[in-house]
């Protein structure tokens, strides 16, 4: 997602507690990072590694309330820039939202 050739990963909850559904993308660190690998053995929370004022570890997406963001979602280089784009359905709201490089858009 962020263009260094290490893998990320998407976590979605679509249920939160307003239903409005939120998207957290983490970046996999680079080898001897500080803290190393953010899903073993760390206390951080995913809106930890995805807050704006922290160390860029990755993003979060938050819906509307009521949209059920991230209840699907698809990965894959959909502008044909060569880096992973990620799609997500809020499918209460009846939306897509298209994700590139950490820049999103509602179709």
């Amino acid at each position: 997602m962020n263009g260094d050739g290490r893998d990320d990963f998407v976590v979605t909850d679509s249920g939160d507690q307003t239903n409005r559904g939120v998207v957290y993308v983490v970046f996999s660190p680079a080898a001897g990072t500080p803290g190393g690998d953010p899903t073993k053995g760390s206390t951080r929370t995913l809106p930890d590694l995805t807050d704006p004022g922290g160390a860029v570890e990755g993003f979060r997406v938050e819906g509307k309330t009521g949209d059920s963001l991230g209840s699907d979602v698809a990965a894959g280089d959909v502008d044909g820039d060569g880096r992973s784009d990620i799609v997500l359905a809020a499918t209460a709201s009846r939306r897509v939202s298209h994700l590139t490089n950490g820049d999103d858009q509602f179709l």
